[in-house]
């Protein structure tokens, strides 16, 4: 995780705090995709637990959080490939999950954007999270 960097911390969690936090927390799953040089491409954190009721009533689903791409590997596609990996990923090891949800900053701009191209779709709602509003993304999905 020492040379995994996060070039701007506005928006994201980093990987190193939301790592201790999988330690204690048996709903919070700290995934990192790896590339075949064995280096840490990208991060995020699925969240089975009771902060997802802040973004969906839906019993079924899961929050994405912590998503972030090692800024060594910025803008060559990693974070797109990963959000399009995740469903097939949560179907084979989270079968009952219909749903993931995230919060978005409505400043992050590029965030948006990446997430509607990984078929995200904008909720009309906003949740005044802890850096100013964050905008509803989900992605619904059939097993």
């Amino acid at each position: 995780m020492k040379s995994y960097k996060v070039g701007d911390e506005t928006y994201t969690g980093l990987p190193q705090d939301a790592v201790i936090i999988s330690q204690k927390n048996e709903n919070y799953h700290s995934i990192l995709l790896i590339n075949d040089l064995n280096e840490i491409s990208t991060f995020f954190v699925l969240d089975y637990g009771e902060d997802k009721f802040k973004y969906t009533t839906a019993t079924k689903s899961v929050l994405l959080r912590s998503f972030s791409t090692n800024e060594a590997f910025l803008r060559r596609g990693h974070a797109l490939k990963a959000l399009q990996l995740l469903p097939n990923y949560i179907h084979k090891n989270y079968s009952a999950v219909k749903k993931i949800v995230l919060g978005v900053n409505e400043k992050n701009l590029a965030a948006q954007s990446l997430y509607e191209k990984a078929a995200f779709a904008k909720e009309s709602q906003t949740y005044i999270g802890k850096k100013e509003n964050n905008l509803f993304l989900v992605r619904k999905y059939r097993n």
